[in-house]
């Protein structure tokens, strides 16, 4: 069996606004107050249920944008346009371990309570959103930027490690779904930002590898090989289909830098997933109108979403697949290609959490 982690991010139950006061309580320090309850009952649920499906290696639940649950932690911005201008870099006063991990840490019993066959210890990953994809959000980005994003991420992930009883942090991912997908002079090689860039991430991937946590790059194109070279970088992993699951150089290269890849094996659009079913079941013309009913039927309750679901047969080839072609040595975990939030129901995104997990076992 290859062992399971995550993206991390799920579709949110319940009332957004409650989380979202619950939240601001939280951080506030009004931890025994009922809005903060609210808020640490989600994660810890949405832990739980990561842990029930099977997963080995749950992400903290993901219910907050991505960015924004990063880009707030920092001080000395303003924003024109639209978009982000960097005076001072740093952390705010007070910030660095997510609220969600905060929650894990301190909750990690009320978890092991909630399982039929708990664990021995619980193992937590912590995505953080990458210094490349966040300097994506500013009017203006240099090398500079990505050095101080760097900075400040790296102090943020060293705040989000723990070992203590039942539960520990053993994988940190940082998650850059905008490197690669645009050509950037910024990326040249020879350039000040290809370099800093690459700094940037190694310095955060520091902070876990000197604590033996496990470093994961999770990214959505990889034609831009400049990852290849970090020297902290463990595990990379990119969408199905990627032609870095099917490269001989790839092959060559994981084996040559000592690296690793989590085999993804779930497609997590779920347009793309009602396109696939509706191709084979011979529909080929307006695709695009006839996802949009398939929403509206699912909304409505006349469609199980699960019936888009990739079978349990089609993911497991894919993780054969790699194991075949990379040697199984190469392939120490498989998942999702992405996170869940796209998924209409809180109960499909567990069931493919579930699937991948029984595809994962391979037999």
């Amino acid at each position: 069996m290859v062992s399971t982690y995550d993206v991390g991010s799920m579709p949110l139950t319940g009332s957004l606004e409650a989380f979202t006061q619950g939240l601001k309580a939280f951080q506030a320090g009004e931890t025994l107050t009922e809005p903060a309850r609210y808020f640490a009952d989600k994660i810890v649920e949405g832990f739980a249920d990561k842990v029930k499906a099977g997963i080995d290696v749950p992400n903290y639940p993901q219910l907050r944008d991505m960015n924004q649950m990063f880009l707030e932690m920092f001080e000395g911005l303003m924003k024109v346009e639209g978009a982000y201008v960097a005076e001072r870099l740093q952390l705010k006063p007070g910030m660095g371990m997510l609220p969600e991990v905060q929650v894990l840490k301190a909750e990690a019993e009320r978890i092991l309570e909630k399982l039929e066959n708990p664990p021995e210890r619980l193992k937590v990953k912590v995505c953080v959103t990458g210094p490349y994809t966040l300097a994506s959000l500013f009017l203006e980005k240099d090398a500079k930027l990505f050095r101080d994003l760097g900075e400040v991420l790296a102090e943020v992930a060293s705040k989000n490690f723990f070992r203590e009883g039942k539960i520990e942090v053993s994988m940190l991912s940082l998650d850059e779904p905008v490197f690669g997908t645009v050509d950037d002079s910024l990326l040249d090689y020879g350039s000040p930002g290809r370099e800093e860039l690459l700094k940037a991430w190694d310095r955060i991937f520091w902070e876990a590898k000197t604590r033996k946590v496990e470093t994961v790059l999770h990214l959505h194109d990889t034609r831009n090989e400049l990852f290849w070279d970090l020297e902290n970088l463990q595990i990379v992993e990119s969408h199905v289909g990627d032609s870095i699951y099917s490269s001989t150089k790839v092959k060559r290269l994981v084996e040559e830098r000592d690296k690793f890849l989590k085999a993804s094996i779930a497609l997590t659009d779920f347009d793309s997933l009602i396109a696939e079913k509706l191709k084979s079941q011979g529909e080929a013309e307006s695709i695009e109108q006839k996802i949009g009913a398939v929403w509206s039927d699912i909304k409505k309750g006349k469609t199980r979403p699960d019936f888009f679901l990739e079978s349990v047969e089609a993911m497991r080839a894919r993780v054969k697949a790699a194991i075949e072609f990379f040697g199984e040595e190469r392939i120490p975990y498989s998942g999702p290609e992405c996170g869940l939030s796209s998924f209409p129901t809180y109960a499909c995104a567990l069931e493919c959490l579930r699937r991948t997990v029984e595809a994962s076992k391979l037999s």
